[in-house]
Formats: structure tokens, sequence, C-alpha cells
């Protein structure tokens, strides 16, 4: 399980309890000369409990024909929000990595009908979710992507890549951006990663976030990214990628140009895009002046590769790990001076990065070899 993941389970269903009131014990009995009337009560009263059984036999059965049809539910859109998984796909969660899953349902089904057979495709906002299986609603021109920015900058967007019918080895290229007087910025400075599927505790825009949530309901957001060489895109699903173009510190000033190509087996499409670059110049991530700091847990690292905690293989995993981070003007580590100091909530034992040596007479030493590397 990657860090992030929060454990999942469905609660019981709603039950529907009737209390019925009254027998023949409770009623009032009277002298000798109403018997009549009390056993003509009596039988009211046993014929009420009688009756009140009937009902309640007669709701629970139709309660339960009611939760059948929520769990298996003909339409159950109908009652799921955007990027809701339904209630009976909701996984239980196992305590090792978890591949993307695939699961869930469009709130408008109608709209993948509506949609043209093949590949589709278009650039998206960066400041936007995109759902797996809703059509991608674009609030701007989407054909293309310009954007601006200073030498030593990095621009994001996102390409959306959507069929209602089944594409098999989708493929993605970037290539070098041009400038009309000759200038390029190389291929190498552009970047696709795929956008993957996590379970989230709460929807796109939630708002009020606390730490207090519940396990009654779970979400499919994008957010994890990966390098990627092809993909399969099932139908009426989206595939968002992310788009990154590292402006180099030494660019000329002026526009550039390139395009995206996306393929498949069976269809292929094309998107120009446009990057405008400033004269200015950024700092090096290392002189920004805010702060950015970001746990990390190199524990997990190790246990996901396979490889010995802090082996040269450990280290240089790390450093590769790492370097997004400082590249985003990270300058802070976490370090680990007891064992387990979150009670391993990441499903791995973590130790500590300074060894604690009880000597015979009772003293401690520490042991700051892994610390000071």
């Amino acid at each position: 399980m990657k860090p992030g993941q929060r454990y999942l389970k469905l609660g019981r269903p709603p039950t529907l309890k009737i209390e019925v009131r009254g027998s023949k014990s409770e009623v009032e009995t009277k002298p000798d000369k109403t018997t009549r009337r009390i056993g003509t009560e009596h039988r009211k009263a046993g014929d009420l409990v009688h009756s009140f059984r009937k009902v309640e036999s007669t709701v629970r059965t139709r309660l339960i024909g009611l939760v059948l049809i929520c769990l298996c539910g003909a339409s159950p859109a109908a009652e799921l929000r955007t990027g809701e998984v339904d209630p009976g796909n909701i996984p239980r969660l196992q305590p090792h990595y978890q591949p993307e899953f695939a699961f869930g349902t469009a709130t408008d089904p109608a709209s993948w009908a509506r949609e043209r057979p093949g590949l589709q495709v278009a650039f998206g906002s960066a400041d936007e979710l995109y759902s797996r299986c809703e059509v991608p609603v674009l609030k701007q021109p989407a054909a293309s992507w310009e954007a601006s920015g200073w030498r030593g900058e990095r621009l994001n967007a996102q390409v959306l890549v959507w069929a209602a019918d089944a594409q098999e080895q989708v493929r993605v290229r970037v290539s070098e951006l041009r400038s009309d007087r000759g200038a390029v910025i190389p291929g190498n400075r552009v970047r696709t990663r795929l956008v993957r599927y996590v379970l989230s505790n709460l929807p796109y825009q939630a708002k009020g976030f606390s730490c207090d949530v519940t396990n009654s309901a779970a979400y499919l957001l994008p957010d994890r990214l990966e390098d990627f060489d092809r993909f399969d895109l099932p139908a009426r699903t989206v595939r968002p990628l992310w788009l990154s173009v590292d402006i180099p510190p030494n660019a000329k000033p002026g526009d550039y140009s390139g395009t995206v190509q996306v393929h498949s087996a069976s269809n292929q499409a094309a998107l120009p895009l446009k990057i405008h670059v400033q004269p200015q110049k950024l700092p090096e991530p290392r002189d920004w002046r805010f702060r950015l700091d970001l746990w990390q847990n190199p524990w997990v690292v190790s246990s996901y590769f396979q490889v010995e905690p802090w082996s040269e293989e450990h280290k240089a995993l790390l450093r590769k790990h790492l370097k997004p981070y400082a590249d985003a003007g990270g300058k802070y580590i976490t370090t680990y001076t007891v064992h387990s100091p979150w009670s391993d909530n990441s499903y791995v034992l973590e130790g500590t990065m300074i060894d604690w040596v009880k000597t015979t007479g009772g003293a401690w030493r520490f042991d700051y070899a892994i610390f000071d590397e």
C-alpha cells in the first residue's frame, strides 16, 4: 500500500425496526361483570398484534427489496456523485502496494453514446481533475495549448485521452520545440506522465477537511504520476497525462512551437502547443525563498523495490526519488531517530537512522552512521 492510502470498509446497511406495543397480558382486567367486554378486547388486541406483525413482515420484505435494488441497482449512477465508487465495489485494502483500481460509474452514461468512435484527445487544465468514467467537460478551447514562462520555469498542462470504444497500445510522443529564429528546446525537456487513479475518502473539491473522516464512501480521483511507455484505454474511460515543459535557464526568449502526437493501434491524433519564453530568469530552486517540507519514508522505498535499507542500491533510488522534491524547492529531510515513530502505519517496519546501544554499565551510546549519510 502506498503512503496516503486509507483503510476503507463498508458499514452495515440500514435496517428498519418496528416496535409493537401491547399484548393480551397488557390489557387491563375488569370485574367479572365485564368479562365479556374484556374478552372482546383481548381478541381485538390479539388481532392488532397480528396485524402489526403482518405490516412489519411486509415492510421488511419491501425494505430488503429496496436494499437489493440500491446495491445491485439498475441505475446506480443516479445515486452517486462524480467519481464516487459504488459501495458494493469498495475493496478492503491490503497491507502492500495496490495497483490502480479500475472500477467507476458514469453519472451520465448517455454522454458516452453521443461521442464519435475512435481516439479523442484534447488539452485540459492543470487546475482541474477529470473523472475516469466521465466524458471530459472542457471550459476552454482544447485543440491547442499556449503558455508563457520565464527561463528556468516549469509549465504544466494535462493531455486528456478518451474514447467511447476500447483503444489498445496508446503511445505519446512530444516533439522538440523550435522558435521562428531556429532556437530549440530539446525534447528531453518536455515530459509526459500517466495520471493514475487512487481511492479517496473525500470527493473532488471537498471543503472542511479533517482527519476525522469515515469510510462510508469512497471516490476514485486522479493523483499518482507514473512514467510509462504505452497503455491500453478501456471503452468509455478517460486517461489524463501530465505534461511538463522545463524551460532551460539559457533558452533564448521568443515563441516556440511543437506537437503532441498520440497514437493507438487503430487511431492517431495531434495537438499543437506554443510556448512563449520571456527574458526574465527564475533563480535555482535552492535559492527560492519559501518553505517546502514534504515528509519522506525511505523504508517504503526499500520495501517497494526489495532492496536492503541503506545499501548502495537503496541510496541510488533515494537520490532519484528526492530529485523532483529538490527541483520543486524542497530543502528539508525527514529523519527517524527511533524505531516505528508512527507505529508502522505505512505497513512497513520503519527503522531508525540512529542506533541506540545500552552499554553493560547502563549508559547509552548512539551510532550516527546512517544519520550522517
